[in-house]
């Protein structure tokens, strides 16, 4: 798996590594990316991910988060 960066929203304590693509293997321990041609920091950034039974995992603590929290997006060396 290619990890291409992190997304982290602090407020509800949501911290993942981002992997190119979405294959299944990608998706079962990262976030990944939606579209081939995007450029994290330009525009929207389509990410996708896996909501489990569990509320600390992958993407299952978004159902917490609220309008107006912090989301943090890096590439490894710049943070949106």
């Amino acid at each position: 798996m290619n990890v291409i960066g992190g997304i982290s929203i602090p407020s509800v304590n949501l911290n993942l590594p981002v992997g190119k693509g979405t294959s299944e293997y990608t998706l079962a321990l990262t976030a990944g990316t939606m579209k081939e041609d995007q450029i994290m920091g330009e525009r929207n950034y389509a990410l996708a991910g896996h909501h489990m039974k569990r509320s600390d995992l992958l993407f299952s603590p978004l159902y917490k988060v609220e309008l107006g929290d912090t989301i943090y997006l890096t590439d490894l060396k710049s943070v949106y």
